[in-house]
């Protein structure tokens, strides 16, 4: 099962900034971006954050391997 840690939002933020605040702007990963995604797939729709949004924050158990040739969420290839 999943485990979440909720951030809460403040007014104009965006959710690909919340992602590098919570894993560090070296740690992209395709896979655990598209997990972050979808664990706030109701927040997609909105360009820029309201105040007191909660974004779901997913726990990551394990760490990307290099050779990951992984599909992102649109099937495009990595």
């Amino acid at each position: 099962m999943q485990e979440y840690t909720t951030y809460t939002a403040t007014e104009g933020e965006r959710l690909d900034v919340i992602y590098f605040k919570a894993y560090g702007i070296n740690a992209f990963n395709q896979r655990d971006y598209d997990n972050f995604l979808l664990a706030n797939a109701k927040l997609l729709k909105k360009d820029f954050l309201d105040g007191g949004d909660g974004v779901q924050i997913p726990t990551i158990t394990q760490e990307p391997s290099q050779n990951d040739q992984s599909e992102g969420l649109y099937a495009i290839s990595l």
